[in-house]
């Protein structure tokens, strides 16, 4: 994706046409300077900070990830692509979320759950920043179109429990003593 996106820009500046200002070099992000630090100046990832665009995946260098996080949360950087790890915990302001794919290991055919799938499309629109979000999920194949079905009907979605409310539930039935 950031390959496609750089030859994308690159391609409209050899045009001599305007590239939308943001993606003009910007060489004073933290996460750019990190990048650097950590990966070289000419890595496709150092690129895309370069232009605005943040990369986020789970063995990225904690250093490194964690600028990403504060530029993007900071504005710094208007595209963030991520793998699953977007769903982890982070709290993201995104307004607009594009999924391409529910992969996580493609040769074994395994994808995220689809308690994840909500997961992460839950963080467009986050309260306090985004009052809406905007989801996109790409269908490229009749097979994505299944998946998407099957990962928006509310009846797959796994049922969670946290302990605590499984212990209220066994004291409510008495199934657990009064001390």
């Amino acid at each position: 994706i950031c390959k496609s996106f750089l030859y994308l820009v690159e391609t409209i500046e050899k045009a001599n046409e305007d590239v939308l200002e943001f993606f003009n070099h910007n060489e004073t992000s933290q996460s750019y300077i990190t990048a650097i630090k950590w990966l070289g100046e000419n890595h496709i990832i150092t690129q895309c900070l370069k232009r605005g665009v943040g990369v986020h995946f789970g063995d990225l260098p904690e250093a490194l990830r964690k600028s990403v996080e504060l530029d993007f949360k900071n504005g710094n950087l208007r595209i963030l692509v991520s793998t699953n790890t977007i769903g982890q915990g982070l709290n993201f302001p995104i307004k607009s979320l594009i999924i391409h794919s529910l992969d996580i290991n493609p040769q074994q055919d395994i994808k995220i759950g689809v308690r994840d799938f909500w997961n992460i499309i839950g963080r467009a629109g986050r309260a306090g920043k985004e009052t809406e979000g905007q989801i996109i999920f790409i269908a490229l194949k009749e097979k994505d179109e299944k998946l998407f079905t099957k990962y928006t009907k509310i009846e797959n979605i796994e049922k969670v429990e946290s302990v605590f409310s499984i212990l209220i539930g066994l004291r409510l039935s008495k199934s657990i003593p009064k001390k």
